[in-house]
């Protein structure tokens, strides 16, 4: 994790426009099927300007029923936290700070996706 950053920092004094950190899909996405590999990125990127460009062909992806998209969506979460906690076993958990911050992590996090019903 500091490796990270310290390579925004550096990033930054250079004078990077292009963001420089990683998304933790990516990671769980690239240890869950052992393929670091570039080229499989990059196709996949092409596919998606393909997608963008040529609307026609992005109705397709469009017309996926919202029940798949939704556990789709729930089975990358769940490898998401699969790999917080991988990344929380080189925590110390007898500290009362560290629990703390993981406390209200997590809860900003519940909280932030509960939609408040005096808002409509």
């Amino acid at each position: 994790m500091g490796i990270i950053g310290l390579s925004g920092c550096l990033a930054s004094l250079l004078g990077s426009c292009v963001g420089t950190m990683l998304y933790m899909q990516n990671v769980s996405l690239v240890h869950h099927t052992k393929s670091p590999c570039r080229i499989i990125m990059i196709v996949v990127g092409w596919v998606f300007v393909f997608l963008g460009v040529f609307t026609k062909f992005a109705v397709v992806i469009a017309t996926i029923p919202e029940p798949m998209l939704g556990g789709i969506l729930g089975f990358i979460m769940t490898m998401i936290l699969g790999m917080a906690f991988t990344c929380l076993q080189s925590v110390n958990l007898t500290i009362p700070r560290n629990i703390s911050i993981i406390t209200i992590s997590i809860m900003l996090g519940v909280n932030c996706g509960q939609k408040d019903s005096s808002c409509t």
